[in-house]
Formats: C-alpha cells, structure tokens, sequence
C-alpha cells in the first residue's frame, strides 16, 4: 500500500473520554512469521453504559498498512468509538498480526497474505465474541464489521474466507483490495471514499459497486469530493449514514 497517511494519527493520543476500556485476549495465532501470538481486543463502552444490557457489537480493525507500530489504539478509532458508543453500540477494536516494516512487507510481495492473516483475526474475535460476548453484556447475533484501510481490506477477508460469519453490515472505510475476493456471501455495505485518495484510487470504487451490484449485495458509496485518503476531518459528512444503516441492520433477530 505504499507509505500510509494514517501515520499521522501516531503521532495524537487517543482520548477516551466518557467511555471505558477493557482489554481481551481472544485468542492465540501464528504471526506472519511463524510465532504463537495472543491477540486482545478493546472493548469500548460508552462511561455510563448499563452493562447488564446486551449491546450490538461494531468490531472496528484499524489500518496502518498491515505494519508496526499501528495498532488497536490508533487516535481516530477513539473518535469512531465516541460516536458509536454514543448511539448505544459496543466497539471490539482488535489488534492482528502485522510486518515490521513497509518496506519488508513489499520485499516479500505479501499484502495479500498480511490481508488475509488479518482477516483470519477478526474472525477468531467473531469466534470469540460467539462464545464469550453474553459474559461482557454484548450481543453475538447483532454484530457490524468495520475497517479503515488496511482493516478495510481485512473486513473484506474476514467476510469473503469466512462465509458462516453472519455480519448486519460492514462498513467499507477507503479500503477496496485489488483484486476482488468474491463477493457473494456479503452483508449490506456502506463504503465511504475520497475522490483525492492517493492510496487507494477512488477508481477502485466503480469496479467494487459494480461487483456489488452484480452479486445482489444491498450497497450504498457516500463519496468525499476532493478529500484524500483516511479522512477523518470530513467524518460529519458520512457519519450520518453509517449510523443510518446501522440502525436499519442490527435490529433484533426476530422470534420465530
């Protein structure tokens, strides 16, 4: 993915202010390297949360260009995760395993496997969410995926390598892997795109709506006239639809 715009936000510290951050091991994998690692994931609540309720899930993966050091605490999740646990929602932020360096990634031509070992990640922490998650007061069958950049493209993995996962959304945050997984067993998507993007070509997009399209996915692009990759400073213009479709997907499974 060439040199990241997101690190930047290495740079801020995330706030947390009016929320609650519990640390999880979910489980134990084999890095990119072939070593045991444990992963843990954040889980954030809003301060005032009632956790005896059973709150619908949003698993947010961060990017960072599948390389160290970004990690599960990026500065902007922190502002995603504001929002999310404002509008009643717990966030799963979760770390995966990650190259050292931009430069040993593309030495060894492997975006598509650091995307892939992503992918399997997150779906050890749907795994874990299917088992655990009624212990931290979290719904397993309201569950929305979503990734910026890099974790965009882990989502699309997560969902493409791992069709029993029954997701209500995912959100397709400046992230279209190239080429295409299949795109048949997705849920509804929102994807959100910079027509500046120097990353990620907003090009990218007409091939991923239309892949959309043509599998039957339910899919909606908000598009961001003139911003560039990672555009947090424009979240007030696709915000509002992301919460939209999120209140429209992850109502309660009905009772037969």
């Amino acid at each position: 993915m060439g040199k990241n715009p997101e690190a930047q936000y290495r740079r801020y510290r995330p706030d947390y202010s009016g929320m609650t951050v519990e640390e999880l091991p979910f489980c134990t994998m084999t890095n990119l390297f072939g070593q045991p690692v444990t992963l843990a994931a954040d889980l954030i609540r809003a301060e005032i949360d009632d956790q005896s309720a059973c709150r619908p899930v949003v698993i947010f993966v961060h990017g960072g260009g599948f390389v160290e050091p970004n990690d599960k605490r990026q500065a902007y999740i922190s502002r995603f995760a504001k929002t999310l646990t404002g509008a009643g929602y717990a966030v799963l932020s979760p770390d995966y395993p990650q190259y050292d360096s931009t430069e040993q990634m593309q030495a060894q031509g492997e975006e598509l496997r650091a995307a892939r070992t992503a992918g399997q990640a997150v779906h050890e922490l749907y795994f874990w969410l299917t088992r655990h998650g009624a212990d931290h007061g979290l719904d397993a069958g309201r569950v929305a995926l979503m990734g910026g950049s890099a974790g965009s493209m882990a989502g699309f993995y997560a969902i493409a390598d791992h069709p029993g996962d029954q997701y209500r959304l995912f959100a397709n945050l400046w992230g279209v892997p190239d080429p295409l997984p299949p795109l048949q067993n997705f849920p509804p998507v929102v994807s959100v795109h910079g027509t500046a993007d120097p990353l990620v070509p907003y090009a990218r997009e007409a091939a991923l709506q239309e892949g959309f399209e043509q599998a039957g996915v339910p899919h909606t692009l908000v598009t961001l006239d003139g911003a560039g990759h990672t555009p947090i400073g424009q979240m007030a213009q696709y915000m509002p639809a992301l919460l939209d479709w999120l209140a429209r997907t992850m109502q309660p499974i009905p009772t037969p």
